[in-house]
């Protein structure tokens, strides 16, 4: 596509090289203007002992953009666990106890076993369309899992315990529901039995509620297995004692059925992993005659918000270790920096420095495969946020803003 006039006129003026990017003239003024603070040397001469240069800029279109689909992922050190459905999430809570060293060597009855789960509000409460208290199902776990593999697809053996409610009286509210006996004579009398509970959420959940998990400093926000029992230590009868136990495993399993595959838009997400694939031609940029002040890769969320769920978080690129063109789904993401950016819900635009990649992708062209952009911590929460791709128009369409020295031969 042809540059406008305007554009070519602006170009000479500022020494911007717009490339086959066609976007509004106002439009680009402000994001190369933008852009060109970080350096405001741009157009000036450079001489060096043996060298002279001048600044310029450059815009390389991004000429291919991917989705990829890592699904539910292994949730280290999160704070809360999801339970619920909203805007196609759906998340199950799994609680484990397994410190029953308080209990006797007899136990003579049960008065009371309760889970307590403190509530911390909810993932998205800007969002809820529809307030409607609404059950979860509760399961006793009845096989042995490996917890760093836990997937909300994965189909354990379980037993159904009943229901609970879930309302939304206030943000920090308490889920309590009994045990029977028999469950609590199973996980005592041996750990090889104790495997935990799971609480799926019925399907007529409306919102996506956020419960404390074993991580807070406060024992009191922890789930808890309150206990009271009539018991035999040593020789000893106890009645009626109470026994506080604490979750050693606390996760939740998400899966979004959202559908992206017929949208325009590269997505990023969390707890439900979404990654995206960018690539651009940077073979323009002669290493032996241009060196790379900075890069930056401009991308711009979608604003509707029909898309869009929660926080990212802070977003992680990543050097592409493979060749992904004919099969996004098997990029390869390597780390190659610790530089860590955040998206806004409000933000129009994303800067995202990769001035160490592409220096790479010039004076190697064969490592250029693009950058792959994910959540920092995939596991931590739910989120989506949806960015355009190289489908949109002149005006959303990601690009990378190059300032370079170009010198002239020795």
């Amino acid at each position: 596509m042809a540059l406008t006039e305007n554009m070519k006129h602006m170009g000479r003026r500022t020494g911007v090289l717009i490339g086959n990017l066609v976007l509004a003239p106002f439009i680009v003024l402000a994001i190369v203007s933008g852009c060109a603070q970080f350096d405001s040397n741009v157009g000036q001469s450079v001489v060096g002992e043996d060298l002279q240069g001048v600044i310029k800029e450059a815009i390389v279109p991004a000429e291919r953009t991917a989705n990829v689909v890592e699904g539910d992922v292994f949730k280290s050190n999160q704070r809360y666990m999801n339970l619920g459905s909203q805007s196609g999430f759906s998340c199950d809570l799994v609680v484990r106890f397994r410190d029953f060293g308080a209990i006797g060597d007899t136990v003579l009855a049960w008065h009371k076993a309760e889970v307590v789960l403190v509530a911390a509000g909810f993932v998205d409460s800007a969002s809820v369309t529809d307030w409607s208290e609404w059950n979860a199902d509760i399961f006793r776990i009845e096989e042995l899992f490996e917890t760093l593999d836990l997937s909300y697809d994965d189909e354990l053996e379980m037993t159904s315990l009943g229901e609970v409610a879930l309302g939304t009286p206030h943000l920090q509210d308490t889920l309590t529901f009994a045990l029977d006996a028999e469950t609590m004579t199973r996980w005592t009398s041996s750990d090889t039995l104790c495997f935990g509970l799971r609480i799926i959420p019925s399907a007529e959940a409306s919102f996506l509620k956020h419960f404390y998990t074993k991580v807070p400093a406060d024992f009191g926000l922890r789930p808890t297995l309150r206990l009271e029992v009539d018991q035999i230590i040593g020789i000893d009868t106890s009645w009626s004692q109470e026994i506080s136990v604490q979750a050693d495993f606390t996760t939740f399993l998400a899966n979004d059925e959202f559908e992206t595959d017929s949208t325009a838009y590269l997505f990023l997400g969390g707890g439900y992993a979404r990654r995206a694939l960018l690539y651009g031609d940077f073979s323009r940029f002669n290493p032996a005659k241009v060196s790379l002040g900075r890069v930056d890769l401009v991308i711009f969320p979608e604003q509707s918000g029909e898309s869009n769920f929660g926080s990212l978080g802070n977003i992680r690129p990543y050097h592409l270790a493979n060749d992904w063109f004919d099969d996004p789904q098997s990029a390869e993401f390597q780390s190659y920096t610790n530089q860590l950016f955040s998206i806004g819900n409000d933000d129009e635009l994303a800067r995202l420095n990769l001035t160490v990649l592409a220096r790479l992708w010039v004076t190697e062209p064969d490592s250029n495969r693009g950058v792959g952009l994910r959540v920092n911590d995939e596991g931590a929460d739910v989120s989506r946020r949806a960015f355009h791709d190289v489908s949109a128009d002149s005006l959303h369409r990601p690009f990378f803003h190059v300032i370079y020295t170009e010198y002239e031969s020795p």
